[in-house]
């Protein structure tokens, strides 16, 4: 990510993570649908712009066909999502339907897609699909995924970037 790049913040607590790492970064666009990284980012260098929808109190964020909606709006260089849960054989995965249909949005309005998910979410699914994994452009996670996945997400062509824990 670098100056002038128009950024895409889903819903999720590593997605607020990133929010936190970004927020003194000069003149970069932000779209965000969570309640977590809107009040990160609120008195930050950036600017923010946000995605309307049904406010969904339980996860903090806005969801449902307003959001999708919006998203149609946008064009953004690139975004990070989160996710529930990742499998070989389903790809990527979130425990709520709305969730997985706004990332589902976001996919198609984004250049490049940067997945954010602990290395515990890897080898399980989640209730909703979002998309397959050939879907990411790149994956941020922690040094105890399993050999076994960073053996097969770099066959697959998707950049790794495994933070030390």
């Amino acid at each position: 990510m670098k100056e002038g790049d128009t950024v895409l913040l889903s819903v999720g607590s590593t997605v607020l993570q990133i929010a936190k790492h970004i927020r003194h970064i000069k003149h970069i666009t932000v779209l965000t649908n969570s309640i977590f990284v809107l009040n990160e980012l609120m008195d930050s260098d950036v600017r923010l712009f946000v995605l309307g929808g049904c406010v969904n109190s339980s996860e903090y964020d806005m969801e449902g066909h307003l959001t999708v909606e919006a998203l149609k709006h946008f064009c953004v260089d690139i975004a990070f999502i989160c996710a529930g849960g990742i499998t070989r054989e389903f790809g990527v995965s979130d425990y709520n339907c709305e969730v997985a249909q706004v990332n589902k949005a976001i996919l198609a309005r984004a250049r490049k897609t940067v997945l954010v998910a602990h290395a515990k979410k890897f080898g399980m699914d989640s209730f909703s699909v979002t998309c397959p994994l050939d879907s990411i452009h790149t994956i941020i996670s922690d040094s105890t995924l399993s050999k076994e996945y960073v053996r097969y997400l770099r066959e697959k062509g998707i950049e790794l970037i495994l933070a030390e824990v």
